[in-house]
């Protein structure tokens, strides 16, 4: 059951990458970070049009954050969680 269950998050993990790579090819064709909230590749957006000028001439900016709360479920000692953050 268990090797089951590994096997079909394996296959939906890749074939998720593989449907959001076409998405991002799609969406990198004229102004990558241009459209509303939902459509285009970043939460800020084009700048007033300055991220996609400086796309254009290579200049691509970009952080990734990312947050992970951990805490012990059950046994061990009886310690709080704890939040980790890191940013590249």
């Amino acid at each position: 059951m268990k090797r089951t269950i590994v096997a079909l998050t394996i296959i939906f993990v890749v074939g998720m990458s593989l449907c959001t790579q076409g998405l991002a090819e799609e969406a990198s064709a004229a102004k990558p970070y241009s459209g509303d909230i939902w459509h285009r590749s970043t939460l800020t957006g084009d700048w007033f049009g300055v991220r996609n000028d400086l796309a254009e001439r290579g200049v691509y900016l970009r952080y990734e954050l990312t947050q992970v709360y951990q805490g012990i479920v059950s046994g061990g000692k009886a310690r709080p969680g704890s939040m980790e953050a890191a940013g590249t």
